[in-house]
């Protein structure tokens, strides 16, 4: 009799055990598994180096030719509309996408004229929009309060239009980033169940799109941004 309240025992101290550690990790999580977040908010995205070159001057007969001038261009760094839609699978892990708006600064110098001309710079804008999808992975285990750091990663479509939007040029992007979410209010009940805030940095590679070399190279590129979280 004594053996059978003995195990009795541990089977009820086991299932207290194992229920308290599945509360404690519910707790240590902010976000519902099969949930949605919103989140509006602006980047600032670093300059985008697209290389330099030379106009050269060949003669008549070919070879020598004369460096007529240099040509550096770049993207000037610039700030972009961010909206982002994401479906929360599990409390650590969320599938999102992810659209930007911006119109950037085509920044082109023209340097070492043959002639001695005076360096000039010519800066053309245009239009940019992005499409973005990202896995995103919250450390769970990392969370202090309401805050929890995150991961994520994934790739984009770009789509450039510029001298007038008669000129549209495609690319693609890869992404990948750090960043944290605040959460300012919960609730079990409503059609709005938290509201809250994200930063984060990212790395970005990007390939074609506005580009001036005909290999059209892989450019890399830091951004910031922040924004407000809406969960449902």
């Amino acid at each position: 009799m004594r053996g059978h309240v003995v195990v009795a025992t541990a089977a009820l101290v086991f299932l207290g055990l194992t229920e308290a550690s599945a509360q404690s990790s519910r707790a240590r999580t902010l976000f519902r598994p099969r949930s949605f977040e919103i989140d509006v908010g602006g980047a600032w995205q670093g300059r985008v180096p697209l290389g330099a070159t030379s106009a050269p001057l060949t003669g008549n007969q070919g070879p020598p030719s004369v460096d007529l001038f240099d040509v550096d261009s770049q993207i000037d760094a610039f700030p972009s509309f961010d909206a982002r839609l994401a479906f929360h699978l599990t409390r650590a892990f969320a599938v999102e996408g992810g659209f930007r708006y911006a119109q950037p600064k085509l920044a082109t110098r023209i340097t070492a004229d043959f002639e001695d001309a005076p360096d000039i710079t010519a800066v053309n804008s245009f239009s940019q929009y992005a499409f973005e999808l990202n896995g995103v992975l919250h450390l769970n285990a990392l969370r202090f309060g309401r805050s929890v750091p995150f991961i994520f990663g994934g790739g984009g479509y770009l789509r450039e239009l510029y001298s007038g939007r008669e000129i549209v040029e495609t690319g693609q992007t890869i992404q990948a980033g750090i960043g944290i979410k605040q959460l300012l209010r919960r609730s079990s009940r409503g059609l709005i169940r938290s509201l809250g805030v994200r930063a984060d940095a990212r790395f970005y590679g990007r390939r074609k799109g506005v580009e001036l070399e005909e290999d059209e190279p892989l450019r890399t590129y830091g951004a910031a941004s922040a924004a407000l979280i809406v969960g449902f």
